[in-house]
């Protein structure tokens, strides 16, 4: 086996390692508090059928009542698998988590469809998380990226001053208060935008593409925008940081004793030099997008991962608590492995040294 297969199924096996070691500790985790939720809905469902029955049979005696509750109590103990020993149900629930079988979700997420399907639930959410979040955090990527270049070619410049100071600013400021204050602005003191991020899809805009896309766009100004001004100096910044240590090389004293033009070496040979890190960020925030955040979720009324969260959390859904951290643990596994296949493709070193 060459180098570099033995390199990526090397990879591969540690991310599935990862994943199972992750899941099985969920598991096992998650285990305690669903068992203690399905005892509380056998006590619960049986309770009702026995009142239920004493109803319907007036002249039942206290011992039919009694082998009635307890013939009940085991139909609903094995339909919960309680009387399944507890190392049995922890493995079967990794399999299911495994294998995407989630089941179906304590309550009805009405936000996020009609249905119960725990799977369903999550890529509905997920989707949309990835709708605001990642558009808003591939914008701040791409300008970060050309703005950060551009003050890394000027440093020391007013430019890469004022620079310096935004992104001190910005990062400093949470979203969930600047979000609060661009939603007065925008859609209180100006009225041109709805101050809730998401409503339901009117019919005839969901059958008409473009009506679609000025849909989305104009309910999503005022969160992208927000996320735009708060993290694109912030990027641009240390993109610079990065960049600016190239510009130090020989090789770019080279290009430029050749009288290579300035753009062409800024962005052809030492924003690839510069490649590395900044594939690393972009990746780990891509990735990190996916998950959404619970407070600017709830701010903006957008019902993705962050939410959906937070309200399995409130109503003690563990299905849909322990769907949302495989989703996390996949995606960041799955970023993980892309970089250092990335990696192993851009330097070659890696790949012998495994």
């Amino acid at each position: 086996m060459s180098s570099t297969a033995r390199f990526f199924a090397s990879n591969l096996v540690n991310a599935f390692l990862v994943v199972f070691l992750t899941v099985l500790i969920a598991s096992i985790a998650f285990n305690f508090v669903h068992e203690k939720e399905s005892w509380g809905r056998v006590y619960e469902t049986v309770e009702s059928e026995v009142r239920r029955f004493i109803i319907e049979n007036p002249r039942a005696t206290p011992e039919d009542v009694e082998n009635y509750k307890r013939f009940r109590e085991s139909y609903w103990i094995s339909f919960y698998g309680l009387d399944q020993p507890v190392a049995y149900r922890i493995l079967v629930a990794t399999y299911k988590t495994l294998m995407l079988d989630f089941g179906d979700a304590r309550i009805l997420y009405t936000a996020y469809g009609h249905t119960k399907d725990v799977r369903s639930i999550v890529l509905t959410a997920m989707g949309r998380t990835a709708l605001l979040f990642t558009t808003a955090t591939l914008l701040n990527i791409v300008f970060g990226i050309l703005f950060g270049v551009l003050i890394a070619s000027k440093a020391g410049s007013t430019l890469d001053k004022v620079s310096g100071i935004l992104a001190m600013i910005t990062n400093a400021m949470p979203l969930y208060w600047f979000g609060a204050i661009m939603i007065w602005f925008f859609a209180y003191r100006l009225n041109l935008f709805p101050a809730a991020s998401w409503r339901p899809i009117p019919p005839y805009v969901a059958e008409n593409p473009i009506e679609l896309i000025k849909w989305f766009a104009w309910h999503m100004f005022i969160p992208i925008i927000s996320m735009f001004v708060l993290g694109v100096f912030g990027w641009a910044w240390s993109i610079r940081a990065v960049v600016v240590e190239k510009y130090s090389e020989d090789f770019v004293m080279v290009l430029r004793a050749k009288g290579l033009p300035e753009r062409y070496i800024r962005y052809k040979h030492v924003l690839r030099a510069a490649a590395p890190p900044v594939v690393t960020m972009a990746t780990l925030s891509i990735t990190g997008s996916l998950f959404g955040a619970i407070v600017s979720e709830v701010l903006f009324q957008w019902p993705g991962m962050g939410m959906l969260y937070y309200t399995a959390l409130r109503n003690s859904d563990t299905i849909v608590v322990l769907a949302d951290t495989y989703a996390f643990v996949v995606l960041f596994v799955a970023a993980k492995l892309i970089l250092d296949l990335v990696y192993g493709l851009l330097d070659p070193r890696i790949r012998i040294k495994r």
